[in-house]
């Protein structure tokens, strides 16, 4: 069985997505929950970036580690992907992802689809404005100690030979290609998404970075 590996982006607000399948990778939009969430609420304007075949799972599983590693696609604010892809399976029954879960406090139910539905330049310059200035400090007392409590204790569903990280070590060239990648940048946002760049990507972009849970 052949399965692929693609990178995905919004075409308006530039946040990606990598991911698997076994369908048609051109015609699939993925999956992931905050990826699909985004979609429903900024419309389904989506491009493939790129598209990997693998008939081998441990190629494949190799891969897409690498990918995620070299992209830091969990922690980095430009990456809709919630977990590590490993190009086998979802995440595993019962694991419990600490953004994931704030995420859907805050948005408990999915917005109606826009698919098809296109914002006029108006709407775009209002939506724009409506998130400039808007500060975004650090983390309550309460909210960290809730993620550190969440923290504590065995998980056996990703400990060990069962985090698909397991033994995967940075090679030196990929340690210097990523830093090489983040030399001089910081971090910019516009209230919708959070870049690194050298300069000011854009107007409406101001020095921060939002939080994915939000």
């Amino acid at each position: 069985m052949i399965t692929y590996l693609y990178h995905k982006r919004h075409l308006i607000t530039g946040l990606n997505y990598f991911g698997k399948t076994i369908r048609d990778p051109y015609k699939y939009k993925g999956s992931g929950v905050y990826w699909k969430r985004h979609l429903a609420q900024h419309g389904n304007y989506v491009e493939t970036i790129n598209v990997w075949t693998f008939s081998d799972l441990d190629e494949c599983k190799k891969f897409a580690l690498e990918f995620s590693a070299t992209n830091n696609i969990v922690e980095s604010e430009t990456w809709a992907n919630f977990v590590i892809e490993n190009g086998i399976d979802g995440q595993s029954p019962g694991f419990k992802n600490v953004k994931l879960s704030e995420y859907n406090k805050q948005h408990p139910r999915t917005p109606p689809s826009r698919t098809g539905i296109r914002d006029s330049e108006e709407t775009k310059e209002k939506k724009r404005k409506a998130h400039l200035g808007k500060k975004f400090g650090p983390m309550s007392k309460e909210r960290k100690q809730k993620i550190s409590e969440s923290r504590k204790g065995p998980r056996p569903h990703t400990s060990g030979k069962n985090n698909p990280m397991y033994g995967y070590q940075w090679t030196d060239a990929q340690k210097a290609t990523l830093k090489e990648q983040r030399k001089g940048k910081v971090w910019w946002h516009n209230g919708i998404i959070s870049t690194m760049s050298v300069n000011c990507p854009g107007n409406g972009f101001v020095r921060g970075r939002l939080n994915k849970a939000t």
